[in-house]
């Protein structure tokens, strides 16, 4: 069921700030389950460094979260992706752009390459994961070492290809040489502003390199899912000492709690054994 008061909502986890996070705004639209989803996003995000916002202005990474399902859905998120790319353009240039769901899956040539809407789409396909394999290689820069994900976008545009965009431009050969001496048997090669990796047919070793990621990433989201009960359950038993509230219904409030948890366990292993077997195809 829709919840129309909740179309735009974005998406917030309990704060951990810290001067070093990344900001991440998170808008859904859809039912009931979009905003689950969104959730589950958010935490995988905050196991990568980000921290929600609810201020798009100061957002390192803007995704939206839709279906196509409702009313003039698609019309609606091309405006909103219009909107972000102008705030791109005149604040914050190393802003990132991704849309998540259905809609991002039936739409994303027109998006990613025809429309330039966003810097990355994310639904059902399997080499959306290959970015993953080279964010944390590590260049000498500034005289420190800094993991990819911290100098530069990454995207992947064809199944064969993943494109490294640096902010700043001075970083580009360094970037280059720290992905050729990874042990990833991968080359980058410089194109202009971007560092371009042609990637082969999946190795026995990458695939399997890919699928132990994607269990990581499973384990990831349930162990925020677990931190989620927890918080819940106690605000749950709180109620005892506030009167008016049965044992039976704190009973129920926390199995119907228990409930929510095993659902979204069983969706999050759906997913993962969907991209396991995704892997094996490639």
């Amino acid at each position: 069921m829709l919840e129309e008061e909740r179309q735009g909502e974005a998406t917030l986890l309990k704060r951990e700030s810290t001067k070093k996070s990344r900001k991440l705004y998170l808008e859904s639209y859809g039912c009931a389950m979009n905003f689950a989803d969104s959730e589950i996003v958010a935490s995988i995000m905050k196991e990568n460094g980000f921290e929600t916002t609810g201020n798009s202005e100061e957002a390192d990474l803007i995704l939206i979260n839709t279906c196509s399902i409702r009313d003039k859905a698609e019309q609606r998120i091309r405006k909103r992706l219009m909107q972000f790319n102008t705030l791109k353009k005149k604040k914050r240039s190393n802003m990132m752009i991704g849309i998540l769901g259905c809609m991002a899956e039936r739409l994303k040539e027109q998006l990613l390459e025809e429309e330039k809407l966003v810097d990355l789409v994310v639904g059902p396909d399997a080499y959306r994961e290959l970015p993953s394999l080279v964010e944390e290689v590590k260049a000498e820069v500034y005289g420190s070492q800094m993991a990819l994900k911290e100098l530069a976008s990454i995207s992947a545009p064809d199944p064969h290809q993943i494109v490294i965009s640096p902010w700043d431009k001075s970083l580009i050969e360094a970037i280059a040489k720290a992905i050729s001496s990874a042990d990833l048997n991968l080359n980058g090669v410089v194109d202009g502003d971007i560092v371009r990796i042609n990637i082969p047919s999946l190795t026995g070793e990458t695939r399997q390199q890919l699928i132990k990621l994607v269990k990581k990433k499973i384990e990831s989201a349930k162990v925020m899912v677990r931190q989620v009960r927890a918080e819940a359950k106690k605000e749950i038993e709180a109620q005892k000492d506030d009167g008016g509230v049965s044992e039976d219904e704190i009973h129920n409030q926390l199995s119907e709690l228990q409930k929510s948890v095993d659902d979204c366990e069983k969706k999050l292993d759906e997913m993962g054994k969907v991209k396991e077997e995704e892997l094996g195809k490639i």
